[in-house]
């Protein structure tokens, strides 16, 4: 189950403008939906598969090793 959080923030007026037409043009329901999708975009966008220097060594490894087999 997940919990919702409620979060305030500080957003000066021309980022207020450039949101209301970001939610017009897409047809957002409200601000806070643009929002939490913003957010949502940049935490998956900044989210890499891997934990470790070495676990992304481990897969291109083995995805080398997958190439030269084929």
């Amino acid at each position: 189950m997940n919990i919702i959080c409620v979060i305030t923030i500080r957003i000066d007026d021309e980022l207020i403008k450039e949101l209301e037409a970001i939610k017009e043009r897409y047809k957002f329901k409200s601000l806070s939906e643009v929002v939490r999708k913003a957010i949502k975009e940049f935490v998956l966008s900044r989210t890499l598969p891997w934990s470790s220097r070495e676990e992304v060594y481990r897969y291109f490894r083995e995805k080398r090793k997958a190439v030269q087999g084929v």
